[in-house]
């Protein structure tokens, strides 16, 4: 008897202990109620959910039955279903079809059969088409990247526009010429003759100039008298003068320098290697690598490593641990550099760089592309222009071309207020992870790999995970901390997004400071509306449905 009662007396000691250390995650939940004011409240997402008409309620009932909003109310997930805001069975209870489930379709209950699926209100057969929530013919209509159904043999130019391109060019996406296609070109929603004029852009506008000069900033200049330095222009004085930054250096003056875009007197500064330094207060000033030193108190070794000036000669390699990996005869750190032919390239692997092999050079996979002789299986892009070196050795990078899909479609028109809905119901947000995110700060990189492309950089908070429990480990683990997304695109949008949340869709694991985000991840504003919608559609994702199944199981096996 007494083991039983020891047993019984330990499971209530484990239970308390474990409700004790549950972690409560307190969030605030801003709702409208039906006479038009907004309120806002704490609630524990952990116990409790946020309804955007009702408020908070209680994740479950006096039954342990799941509960969800619906309009002002709640409903049962496992024997209700929520349409049009209102609560019905999820099965018929009543009549021929008693037993049946029901679907809802936008506003609209249906039977549910296997041979069909929503289209907007209706429920069609899965071989109709369906575009924006509207079943159409495809043999006679498409569905437009807006979502407009479109007579086949036209185009779309903005919003429900339809055109025919022999008769008509659409400009700007939004505004329609009387010339046929082929003729004239666009710059923004204008037409220019490209023989008088030229198309410019300035601060993300399109500019007409006259083509007697090359673009620059809001004007033009004559490349052959003068230079253009990020928008301003500057006589060139045959060459003495060479840009730096938005401003320039004479060439012929020794006591001038650029140092990482900025101009520098060398009486008074000394740049190393991009890192500038005032040298006002050192006597005999040099440089090894990036740091400063005087010559006459130590000396650089291997170009690299500063050592005293009474230390024994350095001609030869420094001596390194055992445990010390080389490159060449140079220790290097092989969890942040790369070794390419034996030459570094500090925290190029730390950033994502791989080596352009059989060459010294390092390469970023996604914004270039490592063209080589030793590669037998070249692109089209890389034969174009391949050029081969004295070396034997055939090796170039080339840089992609700017693209709006993936995370970049923030800078795309899917972005506007009025598309966001929709482009929500499009597109697969099956991902592993919806994470909310706080955006502290917005800047684009100047140096290295990223000036080949217009990267940006957001110095992000972690919030939470919608797609896992509040308990979740890895939930509490990223609570808080700060992580730098790197996307392949800069826009306004982007720009304006200091000081706001969003939701972030990825499938790429929080393990490292540095995140590269792309063609895979998706980002919205963080609305309540925008956030409902995903996750009511996540549920239709397969990781959802296994999860509910494998629940309908264990408690299946219980009851037993």
């Amino acid at each position: 008897m007494m083991p039983v009662i020891l047993s019984a007396f330990l499971i209530v000691l484990l239970v308390h202990l474990s409700q004790g250390k549950q972690t409560v995650a307190l969030g605030t939940c801003t709702w409208s109620s039906s006479d038009g004011f907004d309120s806002e409240e704490k609630y524990d997402k952990n116990s409790q959910i946020c309804c955007e008409q009702s408020g908070v309620h209680e994740s479950k009932d006096d039954q342990n039955n799941d509960l969800e909003c619906c309009g002002n109310k709640t409903f049962k997930m496992n024997t209700e279903i929520c349409c049009d805001n209102r609560v019905f069975n999820s099965h018929i209870t009543l009549g021929q079809n008693a037993g049946q489930r029901q679907i809802c379709c936008n506003t609209k209950l249906h039977l549910e059969t296997n041979q069909r699926e929503c289209c907007g209100n209706d429920y069609i057969k899965r071989d109709t088409d369906c575009c924006n929530g509207k079943p159409f013919n495809s043999s006679t209509h498409y569905c437009a990247d807006d979502m407009d159904i479109v007579l086949r043999g036209l185009d779309t130019c903005g919003v429900n526009v339809h055109y025919n391109r022999s008769h008509q060019k659409c400009c700007g996406d939004s505004r329609l010429h009387n010339i046929p296609d082929t003729q004239g070109e666009c710059c923004g929603e204008e037409i220019i003759n490209s023989s008088t004029h030229q198309c410019c852009e300035w601060s993300n506008k399109k500019i007409i100039q006259p083509s007697s000069g090359q673009c620059c900033g809001k004007g033009v200049y004559n490349s052959s008298s003068e230079i253009c330095c990020r928008g301003n222009v500057f006589p060139s004085y045959n060459g003495v003068r060479d840009c730096c930054g938005d401003t320039f250096i004479n060439k012929s003056n020794s006591r001038e320098e650029c140092c990482s875009l900025q101009r520098i007197n060398r009486d008074k500064e000394i740049c190393c290697d991009g890192k500038l330094y005032s040298i006002t207060n050192i006597t005999s000033p040099a440089c090894c690598e990036k740091q400063l030193y005087s010559s006459i108190e130590k000396r650089c070794c291997n170009k690299k490593t500063l050592v005293s000036k009474t230390a024994p000669d350095c001609g030869g390699p420094i001596s390194t641990k055992s445990s010390e990996s080389l490159c060449g005869t140079l220790p290097y750190d092989p969890k942040n550099d790369l070794c390419c032919n034996n030459k570094i390239h500090q925290e190029a692997k730390k950033h994502g760089k791989r080596c352009c092999d059989p060459t010294t050079q390092v390469y970023f996979p996604g914004n270039e592309t490592c063209c080589s002789s030793s590669d037998q299986h070249k692109s089209l892009r890389c034969s174009e222009h391949l050029t081969t070196s004295t070396t034997g050795i055939t090796s170039i990078l080339t840089t992609l071309a700017p693209h709006l899909s993936g995370i970049c479609r923030i800078c795309s028109s899917a972005w506007e207020p009025k598309n966001i809905m929709k482009s929500i119901k499009s597109i697969d947000i099956c991902t592993k992870s919806a994470i909310e995110i706080e955006v502290n700060q917005v800047s684009t990189p100047k140096s290295g790999t990223m000036q080949t492309y217009p990267w940006t950089l957001l110095k992000v908070t972690y919030r939470v995970n919608l797609y896992k429990s509040s308990r979740n480990i890895n939930n509490l683990v990223h609570w808080g901390k700060i992580f730098d997304l790197l996307l392949p695109c800069s826009c306004m949008n982007i720009q304006n997004m200091k000081n706001k949340s969003y939701l972030l869709l990825t499938n790429i694991e929080f393990n490292k400071r540095d995140i590269f985000v792309g063609d895979g991840d998706l980002i919205f504003p963080l609305k309540q509306k925008v956030r409902s919608r995903i996750t009511k559609k996540s549920r239709k994702c397969p990781k959802y449905i296994v999860k509910n199944i494998k629940s309908l199981l264990q408690k299946s096996v219980s009851v037993r």
